[in-house]
This record gives structure tokens, sequence and C-alpha cells, in this order.
């Protein structure tokens, strides 16, 4: 195998290759402003069977944050026609090292003038850390729910639980964050009273 690559050694994406005009026109049209998406990170260390993400303890390797709001920087006066300040991050880990979220947060809040999103796990988040986050714009977290069932869960190798679930959706209304659910229906061994949870749940 190929060593891994010391991805803060990389240069930004050439993004000018890209016609990001069109992309970023389609995320106007069905969001009501741009949105570009942009990943601080490589790698997942956890095991769920259905992700499309090489993982499975595998080591995430991480930007540097400077490196991380340079290319954020650089987005926004490139497309500054747009008026872009609304990013996504759409990395499996984003929020799984405490120490380098608070260095990423720290940097946006120095320049606030940003406005994010991001992926993350219910078991990844506090009351505190999400503080921070809001801090320095984060508007909205998109967790991997996946179903409301900790059987079925536990069957993916999610390696969360439904009460993690309800908690993480309570800190993001605590810290004023719009929390958003990723599901996924007609999973092995899932039963039609299985979705009926999942309804209730998500009310």
């Amino acid at each position: 195998l190929a060593p891994m690559v010391d991805i803060s050694e990389l240069p930004l994406p050439a993004w000018s290759l890209y016609p990001i005009d069109k992309y970023l026109q389609f995320t106007q049209s069905i969001r009501g402003f741009p949105v570009m998406h942009i990943m601080s990170s490589r790698g997942c260390v956890h095991n769920c069977t259905f992700c499309d993400y090489e993982s499975g303890r595998v080591q995430v390797r991480r930007r540097p944050a400077e490196h991380v709001v340079d290319e954020m920087q650089e987005l926004s006066e490139r497309y500054s026609r747009f008026g872009l300040k609304d990013f996504y991050f759409f990395d499996p880990s984003f929020m799984s090292s405490r120490k380098w979220s608070k260095q990423l947060y720290t940097e946006l809040s120095n320049i606030g003038k940003f406005n994010w999103g991001c992926l993350a796990r219910v078991d990844e988040i506090d009351k505190n850390i999400l503080s921070h986050a809001r801090e320095s714009g984060c508007q909205y977290i998109n967790f991997g729910v996946e179903a409301a069932s900790d059987r079925i869960l536990k069957m993916v190798g999610k390696g969360t639980n439904i009460q993690q679930v309800r908690e993480a959706f309570q800190l993001c209304h605590d810290t004023g964050i719009r929390p958003g659910a990723f599901l996924l229906i007609g999973l092995p061994q899932e039963t039609p009273e299985d979705i009926e949870t999942m309804k209730n749940l998500l009310k």
C-alpha cells in the first residue's frame, strides 16, 4: 500500500478547473443562497457497515485549521459576485477531535463572516463544543441517525443509540443550532413497526 499523504502539505483544490458557477447557482436556487461544500479531513475510525467512505479504523488526517479557513476566504473572494459566505463540511469525522474543532472555531470567530453546517455523530458533541460552534457561525448540523431502533443500530455497527440521538438534538435546540437527520429505510431486519418508531422519533 502507498503511504498516507500528509494532507497538510497539499495545496488548495484547483477550484478554477470546475464549473463552480453552475454549482453555486444550483444551491442558490434550492436554498435561497449559495453554499460551497468543502472537506477538512480524510479518514474515519468507525465501522458502519453501510457507509460509502473508506472507513473502519482508518486514521483521521486533518488539515490545519488555518489552512481550512484560508480556503474559505479564497472561495469567498473568488466567487464574491455570488455573495458566498455559507459553507458545508461533509467530513465523516468533522467533530471527533475537540482540540482541532476548537482551533477551527477560534479561527472562524476571529473572521466572523462565515456561516456553516456540517456532518456529525450524535456521540461526538456536548453543550460546550456546540456553543463554540454556534459562536463561530454554525447554523445547522446533520446527524447520521440512520434508524430509530437500538437493535438495528447495533446490527449495522453504528455505535450509537437512540438516547444519544434525543440528547444531541436537544443540545442543538438549546444552543440555537438546527439539527437534521440522515435516515436509512429498508435495512435488513427492519419491520413496519420500526418505521413507525422512526416517524415518532422524528416528531
